[in-house]
């Protein structure tokens, strides 16, 4: 089954960051598609919105600002390094990047390790879809107001002797979610299988009997 759209599918945005607890990240996305089953999860490692809610594309993101923990996305401790330079010179963003994927890999486990423990006539995990991208800033040595040095600013830069600095922020994006994203990879982001559940012959025949009972019930109706 495909859903939603490239730009339209309905998700909740989490961001990490290497402030945050991963137990609750986990946690929480586990609780999303619970109780969301057609809902995705995008997991980010961008920099944080302007306070309140933002809809966009018809997403819906909760930042940390909401002050609703735990019914909203899991917070981030104040103040580290995850939203600031870090000594490396890095970005929040780009050295958040190994927790994010960790994070995942930990969702995508448990996520199946939940569905043996409900006995879900499903039998595979979720399908996850990546995206990785940069944040260009173009930041001038030094900014100066005024008409009178608007000119010598555009007279220095087509002289040659001020240079204008070019920064990218690498960032990436996982979106996760139960049913296939039509349009993900015709946009870019690259696909990668659901896992797969371990059954034991007499766990199939479980499952085929229930899934025999369900597909009567729902003919019956």
């Amino acid at each position: 089954m495909v859903i939603g759209s490239s730009s339209g599918f309905a998700s909740h945005e989490m961001r990490i960051t290497q402030g945050g607890k991963i137990r609750a990240w986990v946690e929480f996305a586990l609780k999303i598609f619970e109780e969301n089953e057609e809902k995705a999860l995008v997991l980010h490692t961008l920099p944080a919105v302007a306070k309140g809610k933002s809809k966009e594309n018809g997403r819906t993101e909760v930042t940390a600002s909401d002050g609703n923990e735990p019914q909203d996305t899991p917070q981030s401790p104040k103040g580290t390094n995850a939203d600031n330079k870090e000594k490396s010179g890095l970005s929040g963003s780009t050295t958040a990047i190994p927790r994010l994927i960790t994070v995942v890999e930990i969702i995508k486990r448990e996520y199946v390790a939940a569905m043996n423990a409900k006995q879900s006539p499903h039998l595979i995990g979720l399908f996850q879809y990546n995206e990785i991208g940069s944040l260009e800033d173009q930041v001038d040595n030094k900014r100066e107001e005024g008409e009178g040095d608007r000119v010598k600013m555009i007279t220095e830069a087509l002289a040659g002797s001020k240079e204008v600095r070019v920064t990218r922020t690498p960032y990436m994006k996982v979106t996760l979610c139960r049913r296939e994203l039509a349009g993900m990879k015709e946009s870019g982001a690259t696909a990668q299988a659901p896992l797969k559940r371990n059954l034991s012959r007499s766990a199939k025949g479980r499952l085929k009997k229930r899934l025999r009972k369900l597909s009567e019930n729902g003919s019956r109706e």
